[in-house]
């Protein structure tokens, strides 16, 4: 989940890239304002579940923090409805 919401040619890149960035560049003034408006609250949302996912991971890398399985659990929800929130092109 982690991947497919933070790396660039994952699932949310991707579908941003050549969904929403590539209407914005085509549209009016308007539509670009509005669309590039939609991919900084994606931006954020994204940042948000994708930091609290890398420092579960890195905890328990490099500080050996047990993973407590309800806190990942928790993150796959928000993240699959940020994916679900970008339609495929």
């Amino acid at each position: 989940m982690y991947k497919a919401i933070n790396a660039p040619l994952g699932k949310l890149g991707f579908n941003t890239l050549t969904g929403i960035s590539t209407t914005a560049l085509a549209g009016d003034d308007t539509t670009y304002a509005i669309l590039e408006a939609q991919i900084q609250a994606i931006t954020t949302q994204r940042k948000k579940i994708a930091g609290q996912m890398i420092d579960i991971l890195e905890g328990a890398a490099f500080n050996n923090q047990p993973i407590d399985e309800a806190k990942p659990q928790q993150l796959i929800k928000p993240a699959n409805d940020l994916l679900a929130s970008i339609s495929t092109p």
